[in-house]
């Protein structure tokens, strides 16, 4: 990386900013995981809702 040639208030503003970029990066990928989780999560149970009572028929037509 290139040295900067910045002022002391210039170099304070440039680390304030990426700080603040960092921290809004940073919530917005929690929040992506977090709502993928909750989307993963959410489908596993309504698929074993769903395949709960589909086996138990499949396996009475099967035994007949």
């Amino acid at each position: 990386m290139a040295v900067l040639n910045l002022s002391e208030p210039e170099m304070r503003e440039l680390v304030r900013k990426r700080k603040r970029n960092n921290a809004i990066l940073m919530i917005a990928l929690l929040l992506f995981v977090t709502g993928m989780f909750a989307g993963s999560f959410l489908h596993l149970q309504k698929e074993s809702r769903l395949s709960a009572p589909g086996t138990a028929s499949r396996s009475s037509i099967t035994n007949q």
